[in-house]
């Protein structure tokens, strides 16, 4: 993962490992994680107070009017 970062020129972005599927599993697991994998990739919008508020399953281009609209309308409905 680390050279492939490195790669990509991102300085600013600590990267986390879950060989232990302590955070998330497949979704419908009988084990319990805060996160369930619906597909690879996945993005999740997690809401002021660390709970999930939404995702996105398949590659997300964050740069589009779209992806922008939606982080909108997140910060919006949960401002406090």
């Amino acid at each position: 993962m680390q050279p492939y970062v490195r790669a990509l020129g991102i300085k600013k972005l600590a990267i986390y490992l879950d060989p232990d599927q302590r955070l998330a599993r497949p979704a419908g697991s009988s084990a319990s994680a805060p996160f369930a994998l619906y597909g690879m990739p996945i993005s999740y919008v997690i809401d002021r107070a660390g709970r999930i508020a939404g995702y996105l399953v398949g590659d997300a281009d964050w740069t589009s009017a779209a992806a922008r609209a939606l982080l909108d309308f997140f910060r919006t409905s949960s401002a406090d």
